[in-house]
């Protein structure tokens, strides 16, 4: 029945999104890294590609040029990986003007066989503090509406989920019609 429903969608409204807008204020020093973990920037788009898990090696072009990557390694193996664009690299007009402050997370991604030890929230904490640091104020993201897995990781780690977005593409692939709903709690 839900493949059905998704065909009907893509026939009568073209490419679709249908995301939950995060956001995260990283101006205090609220954010505990947990220790023990070997955490580290990824720098280079070879760093990823070196990496035991297709889907890790798969998601390297994210790093490069305007770009902060961060890592957890398990036994010397790369399993888990945040990456921000900054305002200079990301264009996505779903989430709305993107200030320079403020750095977009546009992928995280935990190895096939490290998931569910909570790597992701570790990574999270761990980017977040670097990126304080390194003078941001703020940190966006959106994810797949029943995508729950995200959805919990970005509660539990304190992030405001700010906005629902309705993406339609009716008319053709550069003419999207966008309903966005904002949260009470976020105005």
């Amino acid at each position: 029945m839900l493949q059905l429903l998704k065909r009907a969608a893509s026939f009568l409204f073209g490419r679709y999104r249908l995301i939950r807008v995060y956001a995260k204020e990283l101006g205090s020093d609220d954010t505990v890294v947990p220790s023990g973990y070997d955490l580290r920037l990824i720098h280079r788009q070879d760093e990823m590609e070196a990496a035991d898990d297709e889907g890790l090696r798969d998601h390297a072009w994210y790093v490069g040029e305007n770009a902060l990557g961060y890592g957890l390694w398990d036994d010397g193996r790369l399993v888990c990986t945040c990456i921000y664009w900054t305002s200079l690299r990301f264009h996505d007009d779903a989430l709305g003007p993107v200030r320079s402050d403020t750095a977009i997370l546009v992928d995280m991604l935990t190895a096939e066989g490290a998931r569910g030890r909570g790597y992701a929230s570790v990574v999270l904490a761990y980017a977040n503090a670097c990126l304080r640091r390194a003078g941001y104020r703020r940190a966006l993201s959106w994810v797949w509406h029943s995508n729950l897995p995200s959805i919990r990781t970005f509660e539990k780690s304190g992030w405001a989920y700010t906005t629902f977005v309705i993406e339609i593409f009716p008319f053709g692939p550069n003419r999207p019609c966008r309903f966005r709903w904002t949260r009470p709690a976020a105005r």
